[in-house]
Parts: structure tokens; sequence; C-alpha cells
């Protein structure tokens, strides 16, 4: 008999705890589903705010007489209290914990959970109005989610905490922690909106608080990776503005005796010199004879005097050959305002000298016999049937003229938009080619994946063309060449190709990328173009000659040197230099920035200037505020299309002004790429062709047709 009843006895006890064990389950998740809406309710709180109000709930449901909540700096590796039950931060004793420090700094580095009850009637007092109540238990719950510790809680007893609330309290401490982070993260976030739209309203003070930011870098080492990545960003988008300046432009510069201490490779090729030639060479080197000296002492009096000289004017190439230059040289000062070497940009406007030149020529021929015609009236009258026949034949020339002129603006117009692109591993094997490529060669797209680059090559063309090509490319530098190709159908077409390497991060060849204009029709044109020149005594073989040249760019910022100290010094260096030649390219260029939607976000003083508006009215405005309705929209639809790969866009077109006046630029239009070589946003360089444009118009229109 007493076993039944102890067996009874044990079953009513067991089925008693089982009851109990459900009921705290249930207890347990109802608690964490109603704290789980105070958590939602409290995202958009501050860090303050958030803490007093999970400290309140927190104590409400486990009976605390008083708590505090620390936040974790995780960089620094410390708590801080930010919160209090029945208590505030500020009049704590010690408001601070270095991980491991103390007991919550134990429970943080551990992320164990902290119960301790028993505890001495002296060691923790809570107040109240009737004195001091001494404390029995201490918990500390260290905040973790995903092993990361996002802080702590701390909450003292004068009774015994049963097991369900500590339970209670480590399950509650991952969603705290977790909306913690979410809390930190929207905060940093909006951090983050708030200085990206202040940069992009204030350029100017960003680009100051860059530089006392990286000055502060040098003493405060825990930011100095940050500030590092801050600073090539920067160095990275001048690189982006150099190296567009070096490819469409003569940059040189100088010491203060005019001696050349650096000319880029354009000055080179252009006026003829090795860069070993020029360097240690005075500039004079290429000064032409028929040039004043008058002009070059006005140089020097301005550049002396710290300002910037503009000019136009003619030197001489190293083979005696002339060439015209627009060119804008500015000193380089020192903190004191001293010029300490000058900076020189040139841009090579041969071409539009040389027509001005002809178009000149054409003109006085014109004149020269509208005075003859004039003085010689009899003779006119006795010659009327051959003067018949030579105007018949002008006019047909003038016609044939117009006809030319006609042919080459429509070949440029094609080049800008005709493109055949490809793209190559280091073998030479084809791993990507557009529509164009596949249509101009004959070939399919699955036809040309995978095979060698020859299957294109024409019997007719060297082996040393390409031979040059390879040896270019590998050696990291870009190939340019005109040169014949054959079709599938074994058709033979020209292309101009421009080859480049892409070079990774560490500046190793990954892979090569080729850009080809198909100039098949010009070269079977050419001949036919020759020929109606030669007949035309007014023109010159000059006029069919002029063709832009394209460059892509299509080098690669190299890594950071090991040694970071090195690093910025040599960045310093690069950003002085490069801000010089930035600051010359404002005064010379317009230029302007834009979002990758095309909204302007920045626009310089000679934008400005030129287009009529303020840079308030410009900023957050698309681009196409200044368009003219005259300007073709393929123009702009190739611009998006090229630009938008990572491409390199150039071309020549009308712009409006806000009083609805025209002015004419040539532009170049670059992205800026991040590390993973996707646009961020566009830079774009304009510099003001309207007097060339106007200039020529008038004087064409000066010259007479006959009748």
């Amino acid at each position: 008999m007493k076993n039944i009843e102890h067996t009874n006895h044990l079953k009513n006890t067991f089925a008693k705890t089982e009851d109990q064990t459900l009921q705290d389950r249930l207890w347990l998740d109802a608690t964490l589903q109603s704290f789980d809406e105070i958590l939602r309710g409290s995202y958009d709180k501050s860090i303050e705010d958030f803490a007093d109000a999970i400290l309140y709930h927190f104590a409400k449901i486990t009976q605390a007489l008083r708590g505090t909540f620390f936040t974790a700096d995780i960089d620094k590796e410390l708590l801080v209290a930010t919160g209090g039950y029945a208590c505030r931060p500020e009049h704590l004793p010690k408001k601070e914990f270095y991980w491991g420090e103390g007991l919550v700094g134990q429970a943080v580095k551990t992320q164990e959970t902290l119960y301790m009850n028993n505890l001495p009637p002296v060691s923790i007092t809570v107040d109240s109005s009737l004195g001091q109540v001494p404390a029995v238990a201490l918990l500390i719950v260290p905040l973790i989610f995903n092993e990361e510790a996002y802080g702590a809680i701390e909450l003292v007893f004068v009774e015994d905490l049963p097991d369900k609330f500590i339970l209670l309290s480590e399950r509650l401490s991952k969603n705290i922690a977790s909306m913690l982070g979410s809390i930190q993260s929207n905060i940093r976030t909006k951090h983050l909106l708030e200085v990206s739209q202040e940069q992009a309203t204030h350029l100017a003070a960003q680009e100051e608080e860059l530089r006392q930011n990286m000055e502060e870098m040098t003493a405060t080492q825990e930011h100095l990776e940050k500030q590092v990545q801050e600073t090539n960003a920067m160095k990275q988008e001048l690189l982006v503005r150099d190296q567009l300046l070096n490819k469409i432009a003569l940059v040189s510069e100088t010491d203060l005796n005019g001696t050349i201490t650096y000319a880029n490779e354009k000055f080179s090729k252009v006026s003829k010199y090795s860069i070993e030639e020029l360097l240690g060479s005075p500039h004079n080197i290429v000064r032409h004879p028929e040039v004043s000296p008058a002009v070059f002492r006005k140089m020097w009096d301005t550049i002396q005097s710290g300002k910037i000289f503009k000019g136009k004017f003619k030197n001489q190439a190293k083979d005696g050959t002339t060439y015209w230059v627009d060119a804008s040289v500015a000193p380089v000062l020192n903190d004191e305002g001293v010029p300490v070497r000058f900076l020189a940009i040139r841009f090579d406007i041969t071409d539009e000298m040389e027509k001005r030149a002809e178009v000149q020529h054409l003109l006085e021929q014109s004149q020269q016999q509208q005075s003859d015609l004039v003085t010689s009236e009899e003779e006119l009258r006795q010659n009327m049937e051959e003067l018949t026949a030579v105007q018949t034949n002008l006019e047909q020339q003038m016609r044939a003229t117009e006809r030319v002129k006609a042919e080459l603006e429509a070949r440029v117009n094609l080049l800008n938009k005709a493109a055949l692109m490809s793209e190559a591993d280091l073998y030479g094997t084809i791993t990507y080619a557009n529509e164009k490529f596949c249509e101009v060669s004959g070939y399919t797209l699955d036809e040309l994946l995978g095979k060698p680059h020859n299957i294109i090559r024409h019997p007719d063309t060297p082996k040393e063309v390409f031979k040059e090509m390879w040896s270019t490319i590998k050696d990291g530098r870009v190939f340019h060449a005109k040169y014949k190709n054959r079709t599938k159908d074994n058709d033979e077409y020209w292309v101009d190709a421009t080859i480049a390497p892409v070079l990774d991060a560490q500046g190793n060849l990954i892979k090569y990328i080729a850009i080809r204009f198909d100039i098949t029709e010009e070269m079977e044109r050419r001949n036919k173009v020759q020929h109606l020149l030669e007949q035309s005594q007014q023109q010159q073989s000059d006029l069919v000659n002029s063709e832009e040249e394209l460059r892509q760019n299509m080098e690669e910022l190299q890594a950071m040197q090991a040694n970071l100290e090195g690093q910025m010094e040599e960045n310093q260096e690069v950003k002085a230099a490069l801000e010089a030649r930035d600051n010359l390219l404002n005064k010379a260029a317009l230029v302007s920035e834009a979002d990758l939607y095309g909204t302007i976000t920045y626009a310089n003083e000679k934008f400005c200037k030129v287009a009529q508006y303020s840079l308030e009215e410009l900023v957050g405005k698309p681009h196409n505020i200044v368009r003219h309705p005259d300007t073709p929209q393929e123009v702009f639809k190739n611009m998006w299309a090229t630009i938008q790969r990572g491409k390199v866009f150039n071309a020549k077109y009308k712009n409006q002004a806000r009083d609805g006046s025209t002015y004419w630029v040539d532009a170049t239009i670059a992205p800026v790429l991040d590390k993973n070589g996707d646009p961020v946003r566009y830079i774009a360089i304009r510099f003001d062709i309207t007097e060339e444009m106007e200039a020529r118009e008038k004087l064409m229109k000066q010259i007479p047709h006959n009748e």
C-alpha cells in the first residue's frame, strides 16, 4: 500500500512539474512576442531612448529594482553606460568598462550570462526615500548577436531570481542585440546620407575637410586606413581628370628658368622630340621664329606675377614643321604665394588654324578675282564665253566641295556611333564581340567566341603590324593602327583599331579590349575625294584630311604601396601636382560632374560663365538644361551608350546658353569607376570652340558664289 501511495505521489509530482514546465514555456513565448512588439516600436529611437525603454520593460518583467544599459564601442572594445533604470548613467561611480574589465566587461568578453545571488548586504544597495535597500542578486546579460557583442544589461534584485527569468533574459538578449545593431546601423546610415548630401552641395567644403582629415590621419593611428581610402578616392578622381587631359592636351612643366622638367606623350608626339630630348631643354626649343618676342615677354610678365597666361601662337616641331597651340600657362605657388614652377597646358589647334588660313586664302583669291573683274571689263566682255565656262566649272567644284563636306560630316558621325568592340584573353582568344563586330566580319557570335583573333586577319596585312601590337599591349601600353581585315566571305574591310590591356589591382595583365572603327568606306572614298579636291583651285587637300582622333583610356590605378606613411607623402606630392593641373584646367575648360542619371552635381566657374547660369541654378538639374535643339538626339544616345560601358566619349556639338544664344563645345566625357570597374559618376571636360566655329562659318559665307 505504501508503495502504491509513493508511486501516485511521484506521478502527481511529475505531472505538476510537466504542467509547470509547459506554463513556463508558454509564458516565455508570450513574453518574447510582446517584447518583440516593444523592440519594433523602438527602431527609430536614439540609442539613449532605446536603452531607457528596454530597461524599463526589462525591469518591469523581472521585477528588478535598478538597472544599467551599456552600449559597446566595438573599435575600442569599450562598454559605455547609455541608459538607466532607477539611476542616471552620468551619476554612476564608473560609466565605462573595457572588455574583460569588471563583471560587466568580463561577461561581454566571455559572451556568457553572469548571475550572482546571496550577495553580502553592504556590497550593493539601492536608494529609496526611506534609506538604502540591500541587493540580494545581480544579473549581467551580454547582448550578443551573430557572435558579436553590442552591449550589456546589468540588473539588481532584492530577492533570488527564478530560472525562467534568467532564460528569458538570455533569449531576449539576442533580439535586443539585433535591434541595437539595426539602430546603430540606421544611425550610421542616416549620418552617411547627411554627409553625402552635404558633399553633393558643398564640394569645396568637402575638399577642405578631406585635407584636414589627411593631416589628422598622421597623428590619429586608429583612423589611418579610413583616411587613406578617402585620399585614394580623391587621387583616383584627379587621376581620371589628369589622364583625360594627357590624352587631349600637350602638358609640360618647367622650373623658374623655363627649363622643361616634365612633358607628356602628347607633347612629345606633336613636337616630334622624344621625352628625353625635351627634359632639361629650355622651352624655346619649340619656339617658332615667326612668333613675336613680345608674346613671350608678356607671358613671362604674367606668370611671374602669379597670374595665368593664355594665348594662341605657332610652335615649331623637331623636323621644322609648324603646329599651332591654344596655350594656358600657370604658376604653381607655394604657401607664401610665390611661384616655384610653371605648368603649361596646350591644345593642338593646327587643323583649325590651317582651315582658317585656307578659307582666308580662298577669300583673298575670290576678292582678287572680283577686283580683276572690275578692272578688266573689256577683257571680260571679249572672253565672255570662256568666263561662262569657268563660272560653270567653279559652281560644279563648289557643289562638289559641299558634297565632300557633307560626306566628311556624315563619316565623323558614323565614326562616333559605329564601333567594332571585342575582348580577348592573354592568348588572343576572343571572349566577347559586339553586334557591330559580327555584322562587319560576317561571323555569328558563336563562331567568334573561343576563336583566335587571326580568324579575321587579312593576308595583305604585314605580320610586323601584329608583332608590334603584341609587343605594345604585353608591355601594358595602348596600341593604335589602321589595317586591313577579312570577313567570313573573304571580303576585305579596313579598321582604325585601338587595343588596350586591362590590368588587375597588382598591375598584372588579365585581358585585352579592342575598339575598331570600320573605315572601309573612308578608304574607298579617299581617291574620289582627292580627285575632286584637285579640281578645285579654291580648296586644298587638307579639308579632306581632317579627322578626329579617338583615344580610349584603359589604364587602371596600381595598388597601394606597402608602406602607408611613404604612400601618404607620395599622395601629397601627386595631389599637389594634380590639383595644380586641375585648377589650370578649370581656368581653360568647362568642367562638370553628374550622377548616374545625368543630374549635375558640380560645375566650375567657366561652365557657369559660358552657360550664363549660376551654380545654384545648375546643381540638381539634368545636363540637358544646356542642350541645343539643333543637336541630333543620336549624339546623346551614343554618349550614354559609351560612358555607361565605362568608356570615354568625345564629340563636338552645339549647346544653348540661358539667354538662348548658341555656343560650341569640344566635349570629352568619362566615367569615374569604383574598385569593381562600375561607373559611380561622370566627369565632363568641354572646351569652348565657338570662336573657331563662328569664324569658319563667317569666312565660308564671305566667299562669293559667282552666278
